[in-house]
């Protein structure tokens, strides 16, 4: 894969949820961090590694995203933009699924 750097804008109902800080992954590694941020209804995630460091390969997480329910309703979790890329800036094939978050009393 020689996953180099990462960003990713998620979208969210905010009056259903709210979201903590993301946390970073292990891939790519986050020597670099551009934004970390949850606010307003979008979580934005942009991360690199940076050399000596070799491309992560294999399989990991790359962010971990809290979210609270704030009321009962469910919440369409939209990926908004997903770049993945390699060392020379190339983007890597990737497979985006949006999803939805369910809160219930």
């Amino acid at each position: 894969m020689n996953l180099w750097g990462l960003d990713l804008k998620l979208n969210y109902t905010p009056s259903i949820v709210e979201c903590a800080q993301p946390e970073a992954g292990t891939m790519p590694a986050p020597d670099i961090s551009a934004k970390n941020v949850c606010a307003n209804g979008s979580a934005e995630y942009i991360v690199t590694q940076i050399a000596p460091r070799a491309p992560a390969n294999g399989s990991g997480e790359i962010v971990r995203i809290t979210f609270k329910c704030l009321k009962a309703g469910v919440s369409p979790l939209r990926v908004d933009h997903l770049k993945i890329v390699d060392r020379d800036g190339q983007n890597l094939p990737r497979t985006v699924a949006n999803s939805q978050i369910i809160c219930t009393p």
